[in-house]
């Protein structure tokens, strides 16, 4: 088949605008981000829920704890937002009226507990995540219960239990 040169200068122009498209949609693409749902499904009545999670900016490896939700029984709460997938997730939670009943250290993860900054005023922690156990400026380092992963859905929902 014939081609006047106006038609195959239009072929290739249409054709490289769509390769230019896809590479700038592969280049711009970002990660899908999730949410931290979790459910106060205990006995104990409200809970006080602090969340970590640990993420890779590409040079190094970080971990971030923020807290404290207060989530009544029988509820759900958005704690943590924005996290990438494929974060791994922590919290630690203790009873509003009861501090010495919590919810805490390794579960599916390791066996080890991650320990995690954590204070009364929803101050949130920015530290390199190879540190064991993280020097706190304010609050205490508490251990957390690994929660899982962000997966490609966008959210992690964890359900807190007696």
């Amino acid at each position: 088949m014939y081609l006047s040169p106006f038609r195959k200068a239009t072929t290739v122009r249409t054709t490289l605008g769509i390769l230019f498209c896809v590479v700038a949609m592969t280049a711009f693409a970002h990660p899908a981000k999730a949410d931290f749902v979790v459910c106060n499904d205990t006995s104990a009545g409200s809970l006080k829920v602090a969340a970590a999670y640990n993420f890779d900016d590409g040079d190094d490896s970080w971990t971030r704890s923020e807290g404290f939700w207060t989530i009544p029984q029988g509820e759900c709460s958005t704690t943590l937002t924005d996290i990438y997938e494929g974060d791994s997730l922590y919290l630690f939670a203790w009873a509003a009226a009861n501090e010495s009943l919590t919810w805490s250290g390794a579960s599916n993860y390791s066996s080890n507990a991650m320990s995690f900054c954590v204070d009364g005023n929803q101050s949130p922690f920015l530290y390199k995540a190879e540190d064991a156990v993280p020097t706190c400026t304010v609050g205490v380092a508490r251990p957390f219960r690994y929660a899982g992963v962000a997966d490609s859905n966008g959210d992690l929902t964890y359900r807190i239990t007696d």
